[in-house]
């Protein structure tokens, strides 16, 4: 007779990453290293009675997460954690009843890391290589992104910020924080109604948002350039809106509509290689003349609008217009569906930049002509392209009018503007040629000329959007209709 050998089915498991952890009585360090894979980290207080030993210090590892080292809570004096390779997350809780508050060092290596130290201690955290995030506690920490575009928040407490190389986000949050860019074209936020922050931008094009108190006080931005000064340099008092400068999650009082609202927060504010003309899609305001417009500042001037618009880690968003500030939240205005945003869409990615600065200009333009700081989205319907270029501090602004029979005069006038690098607008008369919609505004995205010089074409975008929002016409064609040109320089780089 012949033996058969049976087998159990063996059972499916989810094999956790080999992380790692040691401790050192001797000096109190726990030490975690992580893998080359993609690691969830977690380390958390956990409390079984009053007593010191029965406090323990969990290292927590995976999703769903699993202890897999536990010590003595008041033995620990200092922690390291090395997370290595791959897309890690590594925090610590930060309830009241489970909160690590050693002093900690997060080393992320290579990869795209989220690093959080939410200690009340202080908190030492390397990015490394890759697109890091490092969110600090509410003391001193020291928080550097290194290589890569980091986005790097201190926090409460006097933190210093290190963004290194790339185009990095450096939010001080409270406290006398200094803040140093690096390489890269950095955005700098220091609002929190303390004039106290240093701020170098380094190498660059920076961006800053900064506090501006009565008197000469203010914080210090060290070494902005003349360009700089002039077109990347806020410098806050207050916003026009009524919202404090004190930077923790408010809801904001939002424009007056007949719609109901809700909140598209977590979303970008501008997505991959945003800002662009492309992410402009008008909703149902007639409001043409603005976004329009406003799509010939992206198209001719993105670090103009990453300068007008900034995301202020908490939910909130600070937007210049007019020589004014205005926060405002992501609460939007939306369909009966309950999703799609009843003005301005969301654009590439999610990204929210064109909802959030259309919403403040209901605020700003209806605050303008009533007093009223809530504002109405109603009062966008209507209005002439160069408000906009106003309210973004455009320079050698001008427009000029073509009655019909005046095409190739036009493109001329058209191709000297857009090829200084201005901020070119296209609005149609009330009666339009096959292709175009009569009394609408249209961002010139290109024009083309032969070896001879003269103008072939010129490319128009709707900012109706949708799956053929651009539009080729030639000089000849617009001979057939009246139109107008309205530009200004928006301070292309």
């Amino acid at each position: 007779m012949r033996s058969e050998i049976r087998c159990e089915r063996l059972e499916s498991r989810r094999l956790l990453s080999a992380v790692s952890a040691a401790f050192d009585p001797s000096v109190g360090l726990l030490t975690v290293t992580g893998t080359e894979n993609a690691d969830q980290i977690v380390l958390r207080r956990t409390v079984a009675g009053t007593l010191p030993s029965s406090q323990k210090l969990d290292v927590l590892v995976g999703k769903p997460a699993r202890v897999v080292f536990s010590v003595r809570f008041d033995a620990v004096k200092q922690i390291t954690v090395n997370a290595g390779g791959g897309n890690d997350c590594v925090s610590t809780a930060g309830t009241a009843s489970d909160f690590v508050n050693q002093p900690m060092t997060f080393n992320g290596g290579s990869g795209n890391d989220t690093l959080k130290a939410a200690a009340s201690k202080t908190a030492t955290i390397w990015g490394g290589t890759g697109n890091d995030t490092l969110i600090g506690g509410s003391n001193a920490d020291a928080l550097s992104g290194d290589a890569g575009n980091d986005w790097i928040v201190g926090g409460g407490g006097d933190d210093k910020l290190f963004g290194v190389d790339g185009d990095d986000y450096l939010n001080g949050g409270a406290g006398k924080d200094v803040m140093l860019g690096g390489n890269g074209n950095d955005t700098f936020v220091a609002i929190d109604a303390c004039t106290s922050d240093v701020l170098t931008g380094g190498p660059g094009n920076d961006i800053v948002w900064a506090d501006r108190g009565t008197g000469a006080a203010r914080d210090i931005v060290s070494d902005a350039s003349a360009y700089e000064a002039a077109r990347t340099v806020r410098l806050v008092t207050s916003f026009a809106n009524r919202v404090d400068k004190t930077l923790d999650g408010d809801r904001v009082v939002d424009p007056v509509t007949d719609v109901s609202y809700r909140s598209f927060a977590g979303r970008p504010l501008f997505g991959p290689g945003g800002p662009t003309a492309s992410d402009i899609t008008q909703g149902s305001s007639a409001n043409c003349w603005l976004l329009g417009q406003l799509g010939a500042v992206a198209q001719a001037a993105p670090l103009t609008v990453r300068a007008t618009v900034v995301d202020l880690a908490d939910g909130t968003f600070a937007v210049a217009l007019g020589g004014s500030f205005y926060r405002v939240d992501a609460d939007l205005p939306v369909q009966a569906d309950g999703a799609t945003p009843q003005f301005a869409r969301t654009g590439t990615g999610g990204s929210l930049w064109v909802a959030i600065v259309e919403k403040a200009y209901a605020t700003h333009r209806f605050a303008i002509a009533n007093g009223d700081y809530r504002g109405n989205y109603e009062d966008l319907c209507y209005g002439d392209p160069n408000e906009l270029l106003t309210a973004v501090r455009a320079t050698n602004m001008g427009w000029n009018y073509h009655p019909e029979n005046s095409g190739v005069a036009f493109a001329n006038e058209l191709f000297t503007q857009w090829n200084a690098r201005k901020a070119v607008a296209f609005s149609t008369g009330p009666c339009a040629i096959e292709g175009l919609v009569a009394q609408h505004t249209y961002t010139v995205t290109s024009v083309t000329r032969d070896t001879a010089g003269r103008v072939t074409s010129l490319c128009l975008r709707n900012p109706w959007g949708g799956a053929s929002p651009f539009v080729d016409v030639t000089p000849q064609k617009l001979a057939g209709m009246e139109f107008w040109l309205t530009w200004g320089d928006v301070g292309a780089a």
